[in-house]
This record gives structure tokens, sequence and C-alpha cells, in this order.
């Protein structure tokens, strides 16, 4: 694997010393109240025109078992991660059932977990096989190819790019036990799809990992991959997010948000609930387990969408039993441009040009994919 050059990193860090310090000129100017979420951007709505599911697989529609990723397709059809199973369901744009793509096993075209779903520039779709590596499959779903990797990769959704290659997120050097959930660290690499080449990317700081058991409202660290090798970072219990050029030496700035809402009192107990069951199945990591937090997360998701706007959710209110979102949205360079609310109960995954696609749940708990048409309202919001 390829180091990064000693030099790169001084340039890396000498990038951010430069943030820093014109952040804090700034700050040093006049830092008294805090901005709006999203300056001048435009207030978007969504409409729901298409749901896949149903409760017992009535009427040809799929009961879905526990959905963990939906990617659209720029024909605005989707493919869904079904995670019992696992398996892989592709729909058309008018929510008919076209495939299924790969399945479970040791064969070609097989896999055993798929911890990563992508759709590859020529139509086809890449899946990433925490045991096997890289499956390539065709427009309908036919097993094309598979790529070993050298390493053992640790990472979700990878993402091939235009000119050949994938990106990956692999876990770095694990601090001891008993401190693991204080902190951990990631790099992020380049895999080569023609010369099989691997290139290492800057590492990212430590970060506190308080999501280490994905328990509800703790904060999570997130990356998203842009098309043209960029990629967005940062952990929900910061107050911003970084936009690092392919170059891996310019780092942007995205100011979000603003405020923080303080955790409920349902909510924290919803967390030791989570907790304490935890603790009664003997899981050994429970005396690590950390503290509930006082605020919920900055943001909760980041989205990259098919034209590289960044899509981030966060929390706007928490007062009635239920926890309201909205997505601001930035264009390529961070400047904001949009933001709306996410109706409740909607878990959003993917966004493809004018289409937003998400989960929710039904009266008994069933899962439904559905899809929203975006209008981007031209009125600016307050």
């Amino acid at each position: 694997m390829k180091r990064i050059p000693e030099f790169t990193v001084r340039r890396i860090l000498h990038g951010v010393l430069s943030i820093l310090l014109s952040t804090a000129t700034l700050c040093a100017s006049g830092c008294g109240t805090p901005p709006p979420s999203v300056p001048t951007a435009t207030e978007w709505t969504l409409s729901e025109d298409l749901s896949i599911g149903s409760l017992d697989g009535a009427d040809g529609q799929p009961a879905f078992g526990w959905v963990t990723n939906v990617v659209g397709t720029p024909d605005d059809g989707v493919v869904v991660k079904d995670a019992h199973g696992p398996r892989l369901l592709h729909f058309s744009s008018t929510g008919d059932f076209l495939h299924e793509i790969g399945g479970l096993g040791d064969g070609p075209g097989e896999f055993r977990g798929i911890s990563g779903l992508a759709f590859l520039p020529n139509g086809g779709f890449l899946v990433r096989d925490p045991l096997k590596g890289l499956l390539f499959f065709g427009p309908d779903g036919t097993p094309i190819s598979e790529r070993r990797l050298p390493v053992d990769y640790v990472g979700d959704d990878p993402v091939a790019v235009s000119d050949g290659t994938v990106l990956i997120k692999k876990r770095g050097n694990s601090p001891p036990r008993e401190e693991r959930w204080l902190a951990g660290n990631y790099v992020f690499v380049r895999f080569h799809l023609e010369t099989g080449a691997i290139d290492t990317l800057a590492p990212l700081e430590p970060y506190r990992q308080t999501g280490l058991y994905r328990a509800p409202f703790h904060p999570g660290y997130h990356i998203a991959w842009r098309s043209d090798g960029s990629f967005v970072h940062g952990a929900g219990s910061e107050d911003s997010l970084y936009l690092v050029e392919p170059n891996d030496t310019t780092i942007l700035h995205l100011v979000h948000p603003p405020q923080r809402l303080p955790l409920p009192d349902w909510a924290r107990r919803e967390i030791e609930e989570h907790q304490s069951w935890l603790e009664r199945r003997g899981n050994m990591s429970a005396p690590y387990y950390p503290e509930p937090p006082v605020e919920l997360p900055s943001f909760e998701r980041v989205l990259i969408s098919s034209s590289d706007e960044v899509w981030v959710q966060r929390a706007i209110a928490a007062d009635d039993g239920q926890v309201a979102y909205r997505m601001d949205v930035f264009d390529r360079r961070g400047t904001p441009v949009g933001h709306l609310s996410i109706p409740p109960g909607l878990e959003v995954f993917s966004v493809v040009g004018d289409r937003l696609w998400g989960v929710r749940k039904g009266e008994f708990d069933e899962e439904y994919v559905v899809r929203f048409k975006i209008i981007r309202d031209t009125t600016l919001s307050s």
C-alpha cells in the first residue's frame, strides 16, 4: 500500500491550520450571534409518487424483512438491500420487480454478506462482500466479474467513480480494548480496478466514537464520496463537515449546523433501555458503553446526490415524542442551495436527479420503499 509522502502530510496540515486561523479571525471580528442554518437557500418540498412493499406479500408486492440500503438508478428505478437474506432486489420506475442481483452462497456472483452497494456508470452494480471483495453485475443482474482485495478492508457503500476507481473506508490502528469506545480513526483508500493499485488518502484525526453500538440518538461518524473522488466527512458529535478535494490537500469547511437540540427525556430513556438490553445479553463490551449524550447529533446522515450535491440531515425539533428532521442541501463548493422537511418516520437513503428514495414503516412495522419527487421552489426562505 502506498503511503502519503511527508511533504503531502505537511501540506494537509498547513491547509487545516490555515482554515482554523481564518475561522478564528472571522470569529474575532464578530461571532456573537449564530448564522442562519441555510442562508438564502430555497425552501423545497416533496411529493410522494411511488410506494413498494406490503405486510404479507399480497398483490405481488414484496414483504421486506429489514431494508438497510436503497440505491436509486438514473431511470427512476431502485435497488433495495434487504438484510434478511441478505438479498438485492431491483425494481423498475413503476415499482415492478425486475430481478434479484446475485444471491446467498459461495459460488460465482454469490455473496455471504453485503457491506456496500453502488450503481456503476455502465448501468451495472457493484457489491462489496466483506469476505470475497468486490462483485460486479450487469444491468440485468448477471454476474460479470469479481475482484479480491489484497488487504482486509472494512467499510460501507463503495462508490465507483468515473476514472475506474473504487473508494473505500478502512479502519485504522485500533486503540486498546478499554478505550475503543472513546476514540477511533479511519483511513481512506482508492482501489484502481484496471491495475489493482491502491492509493492511501489522508488519514483523519481520531474522533469520539459514540456510535459504537448503533444506539439510538448516539452521534455517529459519516463519510460520503463524490463522483470526482472528493469526499465529505465528519462526526455527528461535532458542529461541522469537511470537504476533501481529490488531491487530498485542499480541505473546505462546511459550517453546519449553528445550534444543537437538547436530548429529550424520552430519548435518554430509550438509550438507557438499549444499554440494559446489551447488558442482559452479556455483551462483554457493555462496561465501555458510552454515557448518553446531552444533545442530539449535529447531523444524522450525509448523502451525495447524483449531481454531487451534499445532503445533510439534521434534527430541528424534539418535543412531541418524535424527532423532526430536515435536509440541508449544499452545492459542489459547499454553498447552501436548498432545504426541505423530512416526512415523519421517513429514513432517507438516496437522491437521484429530482427523486428522493427512502424507507418508512407501516402500522405493524412492515417496511415500504418510497419515492418522492423533489419540488425545488424558487422562493427564498427566511
